[in-house]
C-alpha cells in the first residue's frame, strides 16, 4: 500500500487565515496580494497510507490559456474507473479529507 507525504501550512491573509495541503515542500514567506499583506508558514507533513493504485503522478497542468506546466497529484484510480473521461487525480487537501472522514482504507502513519 503506497505512502504519501503531504506538505501542511498555514496562510494568515488580511483578517483571513487557514490551511494550506500540498505534494510539494511549503515555504515560508510573506504575500501580498492587490495590497493585502499575508504570510505562509510550513507546519510539518504527514503521511498518508493509501489503498493499492494511488500514486503520486506529475500532471500537466491545463487551463484556458495554455499550460501552466506539471504539479503533483495522486491518481484515484476508484473514480477513474467509474467514468469514461479519462483519468481522476486528487491535490493534496482531498487527500486529508479522505483521510480525516473515509472509512479506513486512508490511515494517517506519521
Amino acid at each position: 500500500m503506497p505512502v504519501i507525504e503531504v506538505h501542511v501550512g498555514r496562510i494568515d491573509f488580511g483578517s483571513c487565515n487557514g490551511m494550506i495541503y500540498s505534494y510539494e515542500q511549503i515555504q515560508n514567506g510573506n504575500i501580498t496580494v492587490d495590497g493585502t499583506n499575508g504570510m505562509i508558514q510550513s507546519i510539518t507533513s504527514i503521511r498518508i497510507q493509501t489503498p493499492d493504485g494511488f500514486v503520486l503522478e506529475n500532471v500537466q497542468n491545463e487551463n484556458p490559456y495554455g499550460d501552466t506546466g506539471t504539479s503533483p497529484m495522486v491518481l484515484d484510480p476508484i473514480e477513474t474507473a467509474k467514468g469514461n473521461s479519462g483519468r481522476v487525480y486528487m491535490r493534496a487537501a482531498r487527500l486529508v479529507e479522505r483521510m480525516r472522514s473515509g472509512t479506513g482504507e486512508f490511515a494517517h502513519v506519521g
